[in-house]
């Protein structure tokens, strides 16, 4: 196997230019904007090396710099304007992009619903309402004989030649492609493979004339063969299936509509997959929206503000090296829209609310100036006498400097006498650009005595360890200590660092070290009734001073329990044991679980775990993913009052019911880790790197945050993994540069529109070094009345990453349709808000408009539904660590996460240069026979061996010359060959971009592996749900249900 190294020791930048703007629209549309897609390419960072046989190796941090690719300008057009997707220049451009489509007749006028999130009005066909997986939401809405999506399929059944049955209803219900039937009320529309929806009734024909669609041109010539027809919108995309029939034109400015015709559907596969289109197909799949697969030669430099305005920012996993002129950096703190709406009524317009996400201790590209320490002594940093906000830079000095406005609650407060400098001919203390606080929108103040309650508690760590039969039979146990052993010398904190040992199986064992020369001894607590932990300083000691003593336990633990037969297992009261030790000092509690708490005080009933259809588990609601009860959250609270944090490394063969064990880790600031089942040879490395990256990444301890903003905004709500003991402040036992929270906010007043309003974050912590510290980030925003300067400032990645969380917490006790339908509506509704209010009044009904800074808002809202968290197939226990992890992931490992990378392997013999190559789209299309081909979206990491692959390649990277379908999984080798160690070096660089060690699986044919590969090819039609081109034509529908 390739060698280890430790996680995350380089962090990805932030690739990708920031969003030009372009010239308005004349008719009213948003101006013309160039969108820079996620990059592919992430910085180099410091090599990944073997497990260590003396002490570990450290990692830097490093990242590539340099510009983005050259950007063409869109300039405004008129009516009908659009943005092209491929081809030589065309036509003028807008910010929207269009696509045609064959159209049918509108239907009968719909009902108003509220919006999931936001309340914004949602429509469905007639009949009851509909629950979903957000209170309020209904499902997508149902295509009558209404226009269809901006990807026409063909003329049939609802797909496109082959691709499945119907995507809108049952027998009897007729979608817009499909023939007209005799009679009947429109049908709701639903997802293939589902029950129709509750109301739904069969379809009638369409009640209009139907006649001919213009062909769409592309850069002036037609995309496919055929008489011309009358003048359309050009730079549009559009599909044309089947024979064209004459008819009556459409309305003035609008393409005219073709007769719906009938095409015999494809079976649907189950855990196979179908191409996301087909010979037959008259759609250019290379013309849909994709995120950037060109890798960029240098990194993005990006200030974040210029002449005096906030920028918005480039994607969150793009590479780039951020210049800090005034507002933080996004990578600490990202807000969903780069434009503030100045009412509350213009955020429901736009259906997209107003969310930050703060990751404070995000990491930085080492390229980048470090963050600038600032102590003002006993008195500590300046503040607002009112609201308490911190000195920063949009503070107004006045009166000659004697006294200042408060950016946020605009009071004039008195400038301190040993603060006081005169103002310079601009209105700016002659001294800002030398003081870091008034300069930059990240600082860090040295906490003054007042702010520390207790002395700085020092980096403790206790580790408890499952030695029950389950542990011992499975090499758990062996893994777990040799893997401790190892990572002793990686915890932080020198000299003032602690460290203690525990086991359990039907009891608890505590040891103790009197002296680092004295043998430990081992205190036994057999009555697990209630929790009790022994009263002794000798249970955590000093690491350097007990190394070996810990060493020692570690040895003597593997030989006492060699042989156990007890099955039993007191996890629940052993943790609460340890929280016990933990109390007078605070620290992380690293918990190794190998089965459930089956014995003794907070023991868990098994629940069923067991696999069901996929039809019932789309219906059936998620009960095993809600807590059983709620000893394990007021454990949790009481931990968290400790400043206890509690990490869960799940290492089990069997369900152990991580949806209630897992509350221990959400609520104080823990990590989740999930290897299941555990096999020594396959995850034994990823466990010792998860471990090692978990004592080493830069991390606080003892963390208060809150969120201060200006007048007219308000906290509405905190969401991730973190304790809130009152209303307005958030408790985090501990706090690492890998999570991230959110904060949504509401508008209790009208902002002024032209203004800027303020957002300040502050967080309290004390750093592995024993200091306590201050770091606050601010960020100003302008105020705009102005829908589509809303839209253009939207952030794809903070969105994603609200709905992502909001479906975390709905979905324990809902069910995998309703979320799903939730989630889609949460779609249509904003790229219906954005037609309804940014589209030109010219602009055809049979147009798909997307706003620029959104147009991926499908793609990855099809990649969510096929994520873990919403498969039918996933058991509870990995569908319940999935949502865990979501719970506080950072806005760079959204997208990741959604669409992956897929890297073909045979470039490499060819590739000289290092780096990671180019990325194929994540569909089917993309394979070829005799290849292979390297998938990674930042969690884990599969090799895909296609039919026919030469047997060198196979010797050079697994050892065997043929594949073996009936052998174990293969691993892939360290090898002394060109091609292996190319590989090997893409496997490194892929893991410190991430900053993941990612574990490698191999996908044979015919393997549980391949259908796990080819489920996360998200564009493709699988198991998992729709292909790209159905979903977009199932969003454009809805769009058109709500447009009737």
């Amino acid at each position: 196997m390739f060698p280890p190294g430790p996680r995350g020791p380089g962090a990805p930048g932030f690739p990708g230019a920031p969003q030009q703007g372009g010239a308005g629209n004349p008719q009213g549309g948003p101006p013309g904007q160039q969108f820079q897609p996620p990059s592919m390419n992430n910085p180099p960072g410091s090599t990944w090396a073997p497990r260590p046989q003396g002490p570990p190796m450290g990692g830097g941090f490093s990242s590539g710099q340099g510009p983005p690719p050259p950007m063409a300008p869109a300039s405004g057009g008129g009516p009908g304007a659009g943005m092209g997707f491929s081809g030589p220049p065309g036509p003028p451009v807008g910010a929207m992009q269009r696509m045609s489509v064959n159209t049918g007749q509108h239907g009968s006028p719909k009902t108003s619903q509220p919006h999931p999130f936001q309340g914004a009005p949602n429509v469905r066909p007639g009949g009851p309402p509909m629950g979903s997986g957000f209170p309020g939401a209904n499902p997508p809405f149902g295509s009558r004989a209404s226009p269809a999506s901006g990807f026409a399929p063909p003329p049939g059944g609802g797909g496109f030649p082959g691709s499945g049955p119907p995507l809108t209803g049952g027998p009897g219900s007729a979608g817009p492609f499909a023939r007209p039937r005799p009679q009947g009320p429109p049908s709701g529309g639903r997802f293939p493979g589902s029950a129709p929806f509750p109301g739904a009734r069969p379809q009638g024909p369409p009640s209009g004339p139907v006649g001919s669609m213009p062909r769409p041109m592309v850069a002036g010539r037609p995309m496919m063969s055929g008489p011309p027809s009358a003048p359309g919108p050009t730079n549009t995309f559009a599909g044309h299936m089947g024979p064209r029939h004459p008819g009556p034109p459409g309305p003035p400015g609008q393409p005219g509509f073709n007769p719906p015709q009938t095409h015999p559907p494809r079976p649907q596969f189950g855990a196979g997959m179908e191409r996301a289109s087909s010979p037959s197909s008259k759609i250019d799949p290379n013309q849909i929206p994709r995120p950037s697969l060109e890798v960029p030669s240098e990194p993005t430099i990006f200030q974040t503000r210029v002449k005096g305005q906030h920028q918005v920012p480039p994607q969150a996993c793009a590479k780039a090296i951020v210049k800090d002129v005034g507002n933080a950096s996004p990578k600490y703190m990202r807000l969903s829209l780069n434009n503030v709406p100045a009412t509350s009524e213009l955020v429901n317009q736009v259906t997209v609310p107003l969310v930050v996400f703060v990751q404070p201790l995000a990491l930085p590209s080492p390229e980048e100036e470090p963050i600038q320490v600032v102590d003002f002594g006993e008195e500590g940093p300046i503040r607002c006498n009112r609201c308490r906000a911190y000195i920063n830079p949009f503070m107004k000095f006045n009166d000659g400097g004697r006294t200042f406005q408060c950016s946020l609650c605009g009071v004039k407060n008195e400038t301190p006498a040993d603060y006081f400098c005169y103002l310079g001919p601009d209105g700016r203390r002659r001294d800002a650009d030398e003081r870091a606080e008034l300069s930059k929108g990240t600082v860090e103040f040295v906490a003054p005595p007042s702010f520390c309650v207790r002395p700085p508690m020092p980096q403790t760590h206790f580790f408890l360890i499952d030695v029950s039969y389950q542990a011992v039979e499975s090499g758990a146990l062996l893994s777990t200590c040799n893997t401790i052993k190892q990572t002793l010398d990686s915890i932080q904190g020198g000299d003032r660092a602690l460290a203690g040992i525990a086991t359990f199986d039907g009891a608890i064992h505590f040891y103790s070290l009197k002296s680092p020369d004295a043998s430990p001894q081992m205190l036994v607590v057999s009555d697990v009734s209630e929790a009790f932990a022994p009263v002794q300083n000798s249970l955590l000691v000093p690491v350097r001073e007990f190394k070996d003593g810990l060493v020692g336990i570690l040895e003597l633990i593997v030989q006492m329990f060699a042989s156990q037969k007890n099955a039993e297992c007191c996890a629940g009261v052993a943790i609460e044991a340890a929280i016990e030790v933990l109390k007078s000092t605070g620290g992380k509690l690293h918990c190794i679980l190998s089965s459930r708490p089956s014995k003794g005080a907070r023991s868990l009933p098994q629940r069923d775990s067991t696999a069901i259809g996929a039809e019932k588990a789309e219906k059936e609601k998620q009960t095993t993913l809600i807590p059983q009860d709620n000893s394990y959250r007021s454990l949790a609270t009481r931990a968290a009052d400790y400043q206890v944090a509690v990490d869960l490394f799940i290492l089990s063969q069997s369900y152990v019911d991580i949806a209630t064990l897992g509350t221990l880790s959400s609520v104080t600031g823990g990590s989740v880790y999930r290897y299941s089942p555990f096999r020594p040879q396959y995850d034994e490395e990823q466990f010792f790197n998860d471990l090692r990256w978990n004592l080493t990444r830069p991390q606080g301890l003892e963390a208060v945050m809150r969120l201060r903003c200006s007048e007219g905004l308000e906290v509405e709500s905190y969401l991730g993994a973190c304790y809130l003991r009152t209303a307005s402040d958030v408790d985090l036992p501990a706090i690492d540069c890998d999570k991230s929270v959110m904060i949504k906010l509401r508008h209790d007043d009208k902002l002024q529109e032209g203004s800027e309003a303020c957002v300040q974050c502050a967080l309290l912590y004390t750093t592995t070094s024993g200091q306590r510290r201050i770091r606050v980030n601010t960020v100003a925003v302008s105020v705009t009345g102005n829908i589509s300067q809303i839209y253009r400032g939207a952030d794809l990645e903070s969105y994603l990453n609200y709905i992502a969380r909001k479906m975390s917490i709905s979905l324990p006790g809902n069910t995998l349709h309703g979320t799903k339908e939730g989630i889609t509506v949460g779609c249509v509704n904003v790229l219906h808000a954005y037609r309804k209010y940014c589209a030109t009044p010219m602009t055809s009904t049979g147009q798909l408009i997307l706003p620029d800074a959104l147009k991926l808002l499908p793609l990855y809202t099809l990649a969510l539904l096929k994520t873990k968290a919403l498969r039918p197939d996933v058991k509870p226990d990995e569908r319940a660590a999935f949502l865990s992890l979501l719970f506080s992931l950072p806005c760079s490992s959204v997208l990741p996460l959604l669409y992956g990378r897929l890297i073909d392997l045979n470039s490499l013999r060819e590739r000289k240069e290092g780096g990671v190559p180019q990325a194929l789209a994540m569909s089917a299309e993309k394979l070829q026979e005799g290849h292979m081909y390297l998938l990674e979206n930042g969690n884990e990491m599969i090799v895909k061996v296609e039919s026919h692959v030469e047997p060198n390649a196979l010797q050079e990277l697994f050892g065997f010359d043929r594949v073996n379908v009936k052998a174990p999984e293969p691993q892939l080798l360290r090898m002394d060959n060109p091609y292996n160690k190319s590989v090997q070096n893409l496997i490194n660089e892929m893991r410190k971009e991430r900053s993941s060690y990612m574990r490698m699986a191999v996908a044979l044919r015919s393997q549980p592996n391949e259908t796990k590969f080819l489920n996360m090819l998200v564009e493709d039609r699988s198991s998992a749900g729709m292909s790209y081109v159905e979903y977009l034509c199932h969003v454009h529908r809805c769009i058109q249900g709500k447009m009737g």
